[in-house]
């Protein structure tokens, strides 16, 4: 980018970030030689969330809230933009005499630089950073100190009758007087009610200032009428967020009809406003919705009906709580209704053919989320074939629906027929799907075991041409058919959450083997992240990884609660591995006699970035996986039972065996990690963070290889042992740790005087130029966290030093010096010591 085209980034910017890094030498100096980028980059930030700023931490950047620097921005900069209207109109302008206007006054002595200038009338901001504040919700500022800014001029009226009250510190309670030493107090500025009248205060000081450009107003159906005057002046409004008491006056809602009646009809181009409704709508003592209760429900949702007819043609309608809505809407437009929320479980039985002639009107409808209670929810847009297929029966409804969420609490058995329905209906436009929903019982009781296998419920074969997420969260399933989704060529985002529990008076034993399947191979050119819970990851089929080219995420997670109920004998590739690591003979998982191991040392995903594996899949990992996965991140992986050696390769015959003391870093034929002769150390590895977490068993010898070899530029090495044992061995442990940082140094090193020597060679450079295009990575490990205990003799022993603090802790990881944490304590090497395993430490 040209730097004449870039726009200057304004002053008072500048002066934020500088002033909010003083403390922070370190940072500060880094951005101080970094070039322009980084400004144009944050301004942007910042003023997307004005009350925050960035924060660049040890790991990575976050946000960090900034309230009284960034207020004090937007009011010097209403100030600024205010003093120079007034003198354009020829008109005398002071600061003090606009903020009192509304009942502020500025506090003494100012702190803020930038409200000093304001006041003053110098050094006007670049831009007006009002505009920005576009979203007026007064709990906006809830956590913003106003005492170091701005007070009120007076005290909030509910305190005209009764000075609020304090606690002695005998506990008594005693009131607040008026007195003139006493008034304003920051005691006083801090009470609840003085806190919420700044903020509606200041709420109404942005209105004023800043109404052209307010896009979200949040208020109670009580203040509508402080508002009705802005009304045909707020031409950007798009969202109004509503709030009530359990008693609605008719003025009240009558005002707040003619707001938006009065912001429709002023600007008949706009779009029609979203309104959003607070809890205060919801009362949770009608939860279960009997006739009774249906009908009080019902009065006390009337006005959001009318609300929403108000809007005219709303496009957007929660309707979970409103009893009668269907029997009663319409005055609502639905034809170009875009969202539709039901979460209402009982309104297939009351308002069943209501609601589906309203579906039926919604043309443009492209979210829809609905309860299920009936299996037969979309049964009036499928037809059933005689070969036992099904198709949609009208192709035009919900033609534009692209968005469906459905949940129920009445059954699997209901949700899934349902499900499938829908796929068949809307096939044609569907992008996202979500289904979340609990088995029931009864059926899977009353059912005999063959008749069971015949009716499991099947996930996938569903044409969907467009889908882009799917989203299946079912708990309480015994045993599904999870089947392919090839006709799901655009899928992008897979989560499958599919949680069993334990029925042991269901099926006889001898029935179980049969029912466990292993899933289909999942051919996703497309899929980006990949998400399985219990059975979904028990049940899959790897060979779908050579399939899955563009993956990303890779998550297998498999709860400890997760009850299996029949043998994983029909899962060879996992079964045997997970039956020689942590189970017994008595355990009901059968081994294969001759398992296919290849795939687990052939894993080939170019893409992928996070890999987190808990539970049995984590068995299926090895250090030579990494082979094949260039641009992996991060890994993470969680076993529970049993110790379980992590090894370099599953192919070798002792990659289960697990030694009652660590083996020696010399070779041995019991420690074969069938590493490939030819195998060079990975420099290119994106691998910056490694955790193991549970009872994993690493052998010295292994994780020396793994450091030196496959994760060469890792930063972040968190696991519990080396061993079968957490009291012995902490110092073979950091040992090991210090031995693979020399080694890696040293083999960097060579393989860089390699690459200096071939330079010259070929480019025909002298050393000293050849020597500039030779990069000698350093070993970046400064973060590593075991469960070690290690004594003060030990720690003297090995040269390690104590910090006190965690901050101290990172100020030596940010400098590149390994900090060991290990039971609470942070530890580091004495540079004595450094010599022996390479600086920096």
């Amino acid at each position: 980018m040209v730097h004449s085209e870039v726009q200057s980034l304004p002053n008072e910017c500048l002066y934020l970030v500088v002033d909010h890094l003083r403390d922070d030498l370190f940072t500060l100096r880094t951005l101080l030689l970094a070039n322009r980028f980084f400004f144009h980059a944050a301004v942007p930030l910042m003023l997307n969330d004005p009350l925050s700023t960035w924060e660049m931490t040890y790991s990575r950047p976050k946000l960090k809230t900034d309230k009284e620097k960034l207020t004090a921005l937007l009011i010097a900069s209403i100030i600024h933009a205010q003093r120079a209207k007034a003198h354009s109109l020829g008109q005398d302008f002071t600061a003090d005499g606009f903020l009192s206007k509304f009942g502020f006054q500025l506090v003494e002595p100012m702190t803020s630089l930038l409200l000093q200038d304001a006041v003053q009338g110098v050094s006007p901001t670049t831009i007006d950073y009002s505009k920005y504040f576009t979203d007026l919700f007064s709990y906006l500022w809830r956590y913003v100190k106003f005492p170091t800014i701005m007070r009120l001029k007076e005290f909030p009226q509910t305190w005209k009758h009764a000075m609020p009250t304090h606690n002695l510190f005998h506990g008594s309670l005693v009131q607040y007087l008026p007195y003139a030493e006493q008034e304003h107090i920051e005691e006083l500025q801090l009470h609840n009610d003085y806190k919420d009248n700044v903020q509606e205060r200041l709420v109404d000081l942005v209105l004023y200032h800043n109404t052209e450009f307010i896009t979200s107003l949040h208020f109670h159906v009580a203040d509508s009428h402080r508002y009705l005057p802005f009304a045909d002046k707020l031409q950007k409004l798009q969202i109004v967020h509503l709030n009530r008491d359990e008693s609605m006056p008719d003025s009240h809602l009558q005002d707040t009809i003619s707001f938006i009646v009065q912001n429709r009809t002023a600007f008949p181009g706009k779009p029609p406003l979203r309104l959003e409704f607070g809890y205060s709508w919801h009362n949770p003592e009608w939860e279960t919705m009997t006739p009774e209760l249906r009908q009080r429900q019902h009065i006390f949702q009337k006005p959001r009906v009318a609300l929403y007819a108000a809007v005219g043609n709303p496009p957007a309608l929660d309707v979970s709580r409103c009893p009668g809505f269907y029997e009663n809407c319409g005055d609502i437009d639905a034809e170009s209704l875009e969202e539709l929320i039901d979460q209402d479980m009982e309104r297939t039985i009351y308002e069943g053919p209501e609601r589906r002639t309203f579906l039926e009107r919604c043309h443009q409808l492209q979210l829809l989320q609905l309860a299920v209670s009936r299996s037969d929810l979309f049964s009036w847009v499928v037809e059933k074939q005689l070969d036992g297929t099904t198709r949609s029966r009208d192709k035009k409804v919900l033609r534009n629906l692209k968005a469906l969420t459905m949940w129920s609490d009445r059954g699997s058995n209901s949700l899934l027929p349902a499900l499938n329905d829908a796929m068949v209906a809307f096939a044609q436009s569907l992008v996202e799907v979500i289904a979340q929903g609990h088995f029931s019982y009864e059926t899977a009781r009353a059912a005999l075991p063959q008749e069971r296998l015949r009716k499991d419920p099947v996930l996938g074969h569903w044409n969907l041409p467009f889908i882009r997420t799917i989203d299946i969260d079912i708990h309480g399933i015994p045993h599904i058919h999870i089947n392919g989704f090839d006709k799901c060529p655009q899928l992008e985002t897979l989560y499958l959450k599919i949680a069993g529990h334990r029925i042991p008076s269901i099926l006889p034993r001898g029935d179980a083997p049969s029912m466990v399947v292993l899933s289909s191979v999942w051919k996703l050119p497309r899929l980006k992240s990949l998400f399985l819970n219990d059975m979904a990851a028990l049940t899959f089929n790897y060979d779908s990884l050579n399939h899955m080219q563009n993956l990303q995420e890779l998550s297998m997670v498999v709860n400890k609660k997760c009850a299996v109920i029949y043998p994983v004998a029909t899962i060879p590739r996992l079964s045997s591995y997970i039956c020689r690591q942590e189970t017994s003979l008595n355990n009901n998982i059968s081994v294969p006699e001759h398992a296919d191991q290849k795939w687990k040392d052939s894993w080939s995903l170019p893409k992928l970035r996070s890999l987190f594996l808990e539970g049995p899949p984590s068995s299926v990992f090895s250090f030579n996986c990494l082979r094949g996965c260039p641009s992996l991140n991060s890994v993470e992986l969680v076993h529970r039972k049993g110790l379980q050696r992590l090894p370099i390769s599953s192919l070798s015959p002792y990659s289960s065996v697990i030694f009652k003391i660590s083996p020696t870093k010399t070779p041995s034929d019991s420690d074969d990690t069938s590493l490939d002769p030819d195998m060079k150390p990975l420099l290119e590895s994106k691998l910056n963070s490694f955790i193991l977490k549970g009872s994993w068993a690493v052998s010295e010898l292994d994780l020396i290889t793994a450091l030196t070899v496959y994760m060469p530029n890792l930063s972040s090495l968190e696991l519990d042992r080396i061993n079968d044992h957490l009291a012995l061995h902490g110092d073979r442990f950091v040992e090991t740790i210090l031995e693979a940082k020399a080694l890696g140094r040293a083999m960097t090193e060579e393989a860089s005087s390699s690459a200096f020597e071939q330079n010259i060679t070929n480019t025909g450079l002298s050393p000293e130029r050849s020597s500039a295009l030779v990069v000698v990575p350093v070993g970046k490990l400064h973060d590593v966290t075991s469960r070690y205990c290690l004594s003060k003799q030990i720690c003297t022993s090995l040269c390690l030093l104590s910090l006190k603090t965690e901050e101290e802790a990172k100020s030596y990881r940010k400098a590149g010096i390994t900090v060991f944490t290990t039971a609470g304590k942070w530890l580091i090497l004495n540079p004595e010591r450094g010599a022996r395993e390479g600086l920096p430490v």
